[in-house]
């Protein structure tokens, strides 16, 4: 009678060994399963990465892309054109204001975009170019009234685009909005938005820049931007730098365009 209970545990023992075995087996299956599927996603991932460099279009894509709303296929010259889904679109917004981004309720008080830059951003070659889009750009906007009733789109300054919004998102999505239109529709994935208060904060962040100063006119703010000198730029000049520009003086929004450049 013992006997046969011995034999009862170690076949119980068994048993148990083969189940625990086989859940282990099994959950080496679903893991492999698992890691299969995220690798091979990935691959295609990288795939549709890399066939997006070329940008071409065959005729079968062409079709496809024609059949869907808001394609994405512009068409110059005779010639037909669609993103390159490698790329990432990122608007960078530098506003007029100072001291902490605030959120205004009234309409047309938030500031005006000095800057804007639209990052192009290669995520397989893990390159970046910046196109700089001038700030009297003339284009539609959207307009509001000074209680934020919308009032439709009309042809001002691109910079205005901002004002109407709320200093915030609204602003940064006003401001999104105009430019993707201005683009031809073109898909912006984020944006980002400073005032002139972060410019001495960054550029002194990176331990400053050193530029020649390529015009006059700058040493009326600070002495030592003389036109050919060479200067490492602190904080504050490097505002200076970015941003001086003769009022009485037609263009001058344009031509410093050429300093931001050259920072």
């Amino acid at each position: 009678m013992v006997e046969k209970t011995e034999n009862d545990k170690k076949q119980n023992k068994f048993m148990h060994s083969k189940l625990f075995i086989a859940v282990i087996s099994l959950c080496v299956l679903i893991a492999a399963i698992l890691f299969i599927n995220f690798s091979y996603n990935l691959y295609l991932d990288k795939k549709k990465a890399e066939a997006g460099i070329s940008g071409e279009i065959g005729g079968d894509d062409l079709e496809a892309a024609s059949g869907k709303a808001g394609n994405g296929v512009i068409e110059l010259d005779g010639k037909k054109y669609r993103r390159n889904t490698a790329i990432r679109a990122i608007l960078c917004i530098g506003v007029d204001t100072q001291g902490e981004m605030e959120s205004y309720q009234a309409s047309g008080v938030a500031g005006q975009a000095d800057g804007l830059f639209l990052v192009a951003q290669d995520m397989a070659r893990d390159t970046v170019k910046i196109l700089m889009i001038p700030r009297d750009t003339m284009t539609e906007i959207t307009l509001f009234d000074l209680m934020g009733n919308e009032l439709g789109k009309d042809t001002q300054h691109l910079t205005l685009a901002f004002a109407y919004g709320d200093g915030k998102e609204k602003s940064c999505e006003l401001m999104k909005e105009a430019v993707s239109d201005l683009l031809f529709g073109l898909k912006i994935d984020g944006y980002l938005a400073g005032n002139t208060s972060s410019i001495g904060l960054l550029n002194d962040e990176v331990g400053g820049v050193t530029v020649t100063i390529p015009v006059d006119g700058l040493e009326k703010r600070d002495p030592e931007l003389v036109k050919g000198r060479e200067v490492h730029l602190n904080g504050e000049q490097a505002e200076i730098f970015v941003r001086y520009r003769d009022i009485t003086v037609a263009q001058t929004a344009i031509s410093r365009m050429d300093r931001q450049k050259q920072y």
